[in-house]
């Protein structure tokens, strides 16, 4: 089922796919999740984006990772990294939520520094080059 419509599929492709969703959602014995329909709107929803982002959240609460989406502006990018993690100060609380990740998903910080210009700045040289010349 692709997108709530019957199709057929190769047995190889299927099982390879349904494999690497089950590796990548932390569902190794892959009896926690349906899979029948993997590409659905409820499935990336429901399954996918809400692991990834349970995922992403015990880690910035345990690691204090960077980037995250948490730091807009290299001031609040500095008091993250300054702040203690919480894996140092309290390992058991750490240990005890870092069973709660599941799988090997996070979310991509897009708005990490979204309100810092990261270009180069004059005098340097650099600025005469294009913005595509550096993305």
């Amino acid at each position: 089922m692709m997108n709530r419509v019957h199709v057929q599929v190769g047995k190889f492709a299927s099982g390879l796919r349904k494999r690497l969703f089950r590796e990548h959602l932390g569902d190794f014995d892959g009896t926690q999740i349906n899979y029948q329909d993997p590409i659905s709107d409820s499935f990336y929803k429901d399954v996918w984006l809400s692991t990834a982002a349970r995922n992403t959240t015990m880690f910035e609460k345990i690691f204090n990772c960077i980037p995250t989406d948490s730091a807009f502006t290299f001031t609040q990018l500095r008091e993250i990294q300054s702040a203690s993690k919480l894996c140092e100060t309290n390992p058991e609380e750490a240990r005890r939520l870092l069973q709660t990740i599941r799988g090997y998903l996070v979310l991509i910080p897009h708005k990490f520094l979204s309100k810092e210009h990261l270009g180069p700045k004059l005098p340097a040289k650099e600025i005469l080059a294009p913005a595509w010349f550096w993305t």
